[in-house]
């Protein structure tokens, strides 16, 4: 962990430096910001995805990952819009719906986040990605409106055929 840290802060000293030679450089921002994240420094975060978002509004990694910060810091709402504008861009981002499906249950709207659930579940079949599928699909379980979808998934069914 202790070496991990100090990469950390170095790769964001170095990110520091990279800027200050050259302030246009999207990915030193990026980067610089996923750095701060994992250090638990969500606003610094925040700042550095909301530059990548001005110089390349399509760049739909940025509005993910400040989605994640603005969720850590309970700014619910701006995570949903990270979440929304990461969609908009790159329709078939399985990890946009799951955390905004996060997001919408921990604010109550069941329906939502069984929709954005079942999204992500499709789209991380389509994917093989199926360590987060089958986490989606047993999570998805819970959900007594759900029964449908968690008897196919008991039987075995791919939720890309339901």
């Amino acid at each position: 962990r202790n070496h991990y840290v100090c990469k950390t802060k170095e790769a964001i000293r170095d990110f520091f430096q990279a800027i200050r030679i050259n302030p246009e450089y999207i990915d030193a921002y990026y980067w610089r910001g996923a750095a701060l994240y994992d250090e638990g420094r969500e606003q610094g975060a925040i700042a550095n995805f909301t530059k990548v978002v001005k110089l390349n509004p399509e760049y739909s990694s940025a509005y993910l990952k400040r989605g994640l910060a603005f969720a850590e810091i309970e700014e619910f709402e701006k995570a949903i819009e990270d979440y929304n504008s990461t969609i908009k861009i790159k329709k078939d981002c399985a990890e946009a719906y799951e955390y905004r499906g996060y997001i919408y249950e921990i604010l109550g709207y069941t329906t939502f986040a069984i929709q954005d659930f079942q999204e992500a579940a499709n789209l991380y079949n389509e994917q093989d990605k199926y360590q987060k599928y089958k986490i989606l699909t047993n999570s998805l379980r819970k959900y007594p409106s759900n029964r449908a979808i968690s008897q196919e998934i008991s039987q075995g069914t791919n939720i890309r055929n339901i």
